[in-house]
């Protein structure tokens, strides 16, 4: 099977120092490209900048904003060659669209930003859902298995986010997990399908032959 698995941050540059992300390490994501890998998958890699990367695989490509993360999926799935994509890289939600000072005019972003500024408006924009892309940017069938976070302890609230995926074209499976499990040192995911839930993992390795077992499957 042909995987890509997309991993690590995103990073909105404020200016050419200054950036928002998100407390993605990509560790999940390199595990998984190992122990795949190692099962006989030919696995891509794409890295968030500063994330952890696997020490198998030896395609890896690294990205840094949402934009630069898009532009370089559309052109990649274009060529139709891959089986899968397993898309857990941590995307932002929002980008910025510029910075505001004191003087309430728009600051240079190409440049680094003056720390002597005493207020700084940072805008945001909303991006697009860049799972709802993926299917549509490759000409031939491609299965996606998604990666929900969610942080609350509802349990109506944690499925019906799931769920919501799975009206995702090409999604096949959802792995989920909650912010509290992170906060707290404890890692643990749910796999799902389309039916329900098929297993829980423990760790990046068991989660990674849940994946091996079920879920990679030749996309029709």
């Amino acid at each position: 099977m042909k995987i890509l698995i997309t991993s690590g941050a995103t990073r909105e540059p404020i200016d050419t120092v200054r950036f928002i992300s998100n407390l993605s390490t990509g560790r999940t994501g390199a595990a998984l490209a190992d122990f795949l890998a190692e099962a006989g998958h030919e696995v891509e890699f794409y890295a968030g900048e500063g994330s952890t990367s696997p020490s198998t695989v030896s395609s890896i490509t690294r990205y840094s904003s949402f934009q630069n993360l898009r532009t370089q999926l559309e052109k990649r799935l274009s060529t139709g060659d891959l089986d899968y994509i397993i898309h857990a890289a941590a995307i932002s939600d929002y980008s910025v669209t510029r910075v505001i000072g004191a003087s309430q005019m728009p600051l240079d972003q190409t440049v680094k930003l003056s720390s002597d500024q005493e207020i700084l408006q940072i805008e945001l924009s909303r991006n697009p859902k860049l799972i709802d892309s993926l299917a549509r940017f490759s000409p031939t069938p491609l299965g996606i298995v998604a990666f929900k976070l969610t942080d609350t302890k509802d349990e109506r609230a944690r499925k019906a986010a799931v769920v919501k995926l799975f009206a995702t074209r090409g999604v096949t499976h959802v792995v989920h997990n909650d912010l509290s499990n992170l906060l707290s040192g404890h890692t643990y995911f749910q796999l799902f399908d389309i039916e329900g839930t098929i297993a829980s993992a423990s760790s990046p390795g068991a989660l990674a032959q849940l994946l091996h077992t079920h879920a990679l499957r030749k996309p029709s």
